[in-house]
């Protein structure tokens, strides 16, 4: 079971052609083709959560 936080601290940026994205205290480098299929995830989970 997923818990939701309390207190999230999120951060997307571009490096070059890398986008960062530090989420809490971790950093995650991603190739732009990544960070939209991710976003695409995300917006899918928060429709499915939005119906449920």
């Amino acid at each position: 079971m997923i818990r939701e936080p309390l207190d999230v601290s999120f951060l997307a940026r571009r490096d070059g052609k890398t986008v960062v994205m530090r989420l809490n205290k971790e950093n995650y480098r991603m190739n732009p083709r990544e960070a939209l299929r991710l976003a695409d995830e995300l917006v899918d989970a928060a429709e499915t959560k939005e119906t449920e």
